[in-house]
């Protein structure tokens, strides 16, 4: 017994070039992610950093301050 198309197939059938898209919007996101979070990365680094003594502070606070300041960016 064959199994007949869907009313979905019939007007949108299979393109291969179709599979691709999600590939390639993936990978476009990521590096434009990336980018982005190297930016405020950056940003934070010369607004709040540069002026700082960064050995007198403990780390669980460091962390999370930074983590709020990068956020923020």
């Amino acid at each position: 017994m064959s199994r007949r198309p869907t009313l979905s197939e019939m007007l949108w059938p299979d393109d291969p070039e179709d599979a691709d898209l999600p590939v390639e919007w993936a990978a476009s996101v990521a590096v434009q992610v990336l980018d982005w979070a190297w930016r405020a990365f950056d940003s934070v680094c010369e607004k709040h950093l540069n002026s700082v003594d960064l050995s007198s502070a403990t780390p669980e606070q460091l962390e999370r301050n930074l983590t709020e300041l990068h956020f923020l960016e």
